[in-house]
Order: structure tokens, then C-alpha cells, then sequence
């Protein structure tokens, strides 16, 4: 063997490109010394090793159990194409378990690497969808799980879980945060600006029931639950406070401020609408309820001392200036042909033994209230005694349920 060839896998490591091994395996490394370079193989189909600059951009397809990056940046970019040809497609997809096999297919895993020291972050992961040329739009960012297969398995859950804080002796970090933030639009040249990016939740719907006694399978659910508060453990007797829930807060975009100078209309304050599902139809059979809309205080805790049940309340707008305040509508489903129309109760909660709560209507005197349709008034004033006149008596007082809509006007 000449002096300086090393030898990998019975393969020579150095010499010419004559002399290069063809049959190299996926990885093997070899010197140049045609090109002086180093190379390596990137793939080797039927055999017929592929042999690539080490350092070069790799095109096709490339086969290899791991690829690290230098001390630098490591690199996966589709290829740049034509005018009217779209950019190469970057593609990373765990591989299929085998056909018939029980084992779960494999998994793909993107994980910013750890840091190094006391203090260093470690590496972030960004998923950022290409720019969008003048008329074009941005590109997409999709995560889709897996389907289930043909029998009874689930498909596949995404989940987006923040980064938990190591435990400590005393007070510690917060854990990670997530946020899912949508595009801000461009600026508006021509008077018009761009709408922001919309936020959709959305989850799939209920599978078909294809069998004569079938039942189709349920919508998908969609949860949102905040954290509970951190329990004490300690439990030596000292004076501990249970941590507070995590709130869960929807709140609407504000409507765009004027100009200083401007004599339009400012924008008006995004709106929440919550809509329950409505129920499926039923050509021959039943049809279903209606989805239910619940609004459910939280109960206290148990404790040797009572402690308050959560509140819900429901107030509108303030307005400004002399603007008009916002309303507040409780409004039952109205009846199909011949049904009868849903109902509203407000009803104070069961005592179970101790003193019975109130409904309170008018929480002042000078508030005003109406009751069927007719327009709302103020508390009336005192009726006085009419020394003896009861028919007058009896008026005054009818002409106070009629101004509050009890009985009609005469």
C-alpha cells in the first residue's frame, strides 16, 4: 500500500478521483487529492457511492444517520428556482413503521440546544413562513399530526407546552410563557390599511356513522384551562397562602384612534361573540338539544372558615362623553312552529341550611326599571296619607304599577 493512504472500511481514504472507492458506504470520508479537497459520501443508491465536497450545498436525495453542523450554522434550504417555478420544498418526515408491524412510526424532533451556562437561554426554535413577494401571500405555517388508522386508535395530539422551571428551595422562575401571535399588516399607502392577521381555533368534526344503527362521532372539543394555584406542603403549622389560579382572559382589539386632525369616525372596539353549536337536523328521527351556554362561578375551597364563591358578572360598556352606555340583553331561543319558546330564570342561590340569598333589581333608587316593554322610570315618590280619601289612595298607587308596566294603563 503506497505511504500516506488510510484505510476506512477497506475503502482508501486519499489519492486521485480515479482512485476514489465507489462503493463507499453513506458518510465515508475521503482526501482528494485531484480537487484537493475533503469529500464525503452523501448517498449511495444501489450501491454507487455519491461523493460531495464536505462543506458543499447538498442537493436530492441524501440518506445518513445524522448531519451535525460546524462550529457555525447547519442549513436546510430548498433550492431557488425560475421565475414561475416555486422555490425547492424542504421536507423532514419521520419514517413509517412497517406494514404489519405494532410499533409506532418515527418521530420528528426539533430541539434548541442547551445551555452551556449559568445564565446563557437556550436555543430558541422559530418556525417562520416566507415573505410574500408585493401581491403574494406569506407563506403558511402548518402542524398537522398525524392521522389514526382505520380502527379505533386517536389520531395524533399537538400540544405546545412552555418550558417548566426547574424546582428550588426558595422562590424560583416562572415557567415559560407561550404566545401565538398573528401577522401585523403592512401600512396603508392609499388611505387603506391592512387587516391583521386572523387567530382560528378550530377542531375537527365528528366521524360519519356509515352502519344502519351507527353513531357519528363526537366534534372535536376545544379546552381552555388556566393553571391551578400552587398548593402549600410544608405544613408545620406556620401561616401559608395557596397560590391563585391562573386567570383566563378573552379580551376584544380596541377600535383604531383619530388623527388629532381627523373628522371621521374612530374604529369601533372588536366584539367577542360566543355562539353555542346549533343542534343537527332530523329528517325522521329526533333532533337533538341545542348546545348549552354555562357561566359558572368557581366554588370555594374547603376550609374551617366559609369563604365566597366566586362572583359572574356581566357589565356593558362605559361610553364617553355623551355617548349612550352599553346594553346588557338576556334573551331565551325563540320557539320553532308550534314550540314553546325557552325561558329565562334568575334565581338566588340554595341556602343548604343557612340564610337565603336575594335578586336585587335596581341597585339605587334613582336606576330606572320597567317591566313588559313599557319605559323604564325612577323609584316613585311617597304616596301620602289622603286623611281618609281611599279611592285616591288606591290611584295614586295604580298609576305606580302602570308607570312600571305591572298592570296595564287605564
Amino acid at each position: 500500500m503506497p505511504e500516506g493512504i488510510i484505510v476506512e472500511f477497506g475503502h482508501d481514504r486519499r489519492g486521485t478521483t480515479t482512485d476514489r472507492p465507489t462503493n463507499a458506504p453513506i458518510g465515508a470520508l475521503y482526501y482528494n487529492e485531484t480537487t484537493a479537497s475533503l469529500q464525503v459520501v452523501s448517498a449511495a443508491p444501489s450501491g454507487v457511492s455519491t461523493w460531495k465536497d464536505a462543506g458543499d450545498v447538498a442537493t436530492g436525495d441524501i440518506t445518513a444517520g445524522s448531519i451535525t453542523g460546524g462550529d457555525n450554522n447547519l442549513g436546510i434550504t430548498g433550492q431557488a428556482q425560475a421565475t414561475t417555478v416555486a422555490g425547492g420544498i424542504v421536507s423532514i418526515a419521520g419514517a413509517a413503521s412497517i406494514a404489519g408491524a405494532t410499533g409506532a412510526g418515527g418521530a420528528v424532533s426539533v430541539t434548541g440546544g442547551a445551555s452551556g451556562s449559568t445564565a446563557g437561554a437556550g436555543g430558541a426554535i422559530t418556525l417562520t413562513g416566507g415573505v410574500g413577494t408585493t401581491t403574494g401571500a406569506g407563506g403558511a405555517i402548518t402542524l398537522t399530526t398525524g392521522a389514526a388508522g382505520a380502527g379505533t386508535g386517536s389520531s395524533g395530539a399537538v400540544l405546545i407546552t412552555s418550558g417548566i422551571t426547574a424546582a428550588g428551595t426558595t422562590a424560583v422562575a416562572t415557567s415559560g410563557t407561550v404566545t401565538i401571535t398573528t401577522g401585523a399588516p403592512g401600512l396603508g399607502t392609499t388611505g387603506v390599511g391592512g387587516d391583521g392577521g386572523a387567530l382560528t381555533l378550530s377542531t375537527a368534526t365528528g366521524g360519519l356513522a356509515n352502519a344502519a344503527t351507527g353513531e357519528g362521532g363526537e366534534g372535536g372539543a376545544i379546552a381552555v384551562t388556566s393553571g391551578a394555584g400552587g398548593a402549600t406542603t410544608e405544613g408545620s403549622g406556620g401561616v401559608e397562602t395557596g397560590g391563585v389560579g391562573g386567570a383566563v382572559g378573552i379580551t376584544a382589539g380596541n377600535g383604531g384612534a383619530l388623527h388629532a386632525s381627523s373628522t371621521g369616525t374612530s374604529g369601533v372596539g372588536g366584539g367577542i361573540t360566543i355562539t353555542c353549536g346549533t343542534a343537527g337536523a332530523a329528517t325522521a328521527g329526533t333532533t337533538g338539544a341545542g348546545g348549552a351556554l354555562t357561566l359558572a362561578a368557581g366554588a370555594a375551597g374547603a376550609a374551617t372558615t366559609g369563604a365566597a364563591g366566586g362572583a359572574v358578572s356581566i357589565t356593558a360598556g362605559t361610553a364617553t362623553v355623551a355617548g349612550v352606555g352599553g346594553a346588557v340583553t338576556i334573551t331565551a331561543g325563540a320557539s320553532a312552529a308550534g314550540g314553546t319558546a325557552g325561558s329565562v330564570t334568575i334565581d338566588p342561590g340554595a341556602p343548604n341550611g343557612g340564610t337565603v340569598g336575594a335578586v336585587n333589581i335596581g341597585g339605587a333608587v334613582t336606576n330606572k326599571v320597567g317591566f313588559f316593554g313599557v319605559s323604564a322610570v325612577v323609584q316613585a315618590a311617597h304616596i301620602a296619607d289622603a286623611a281618609g280619601d281611599a279611592v285616591s289612595e288606591c290611584n295614586a298607587v295604580l298609576v305606580v304599577l302602570e308607570n312600571l308596566g305591572f298592570i296595564a294603563t287605564s
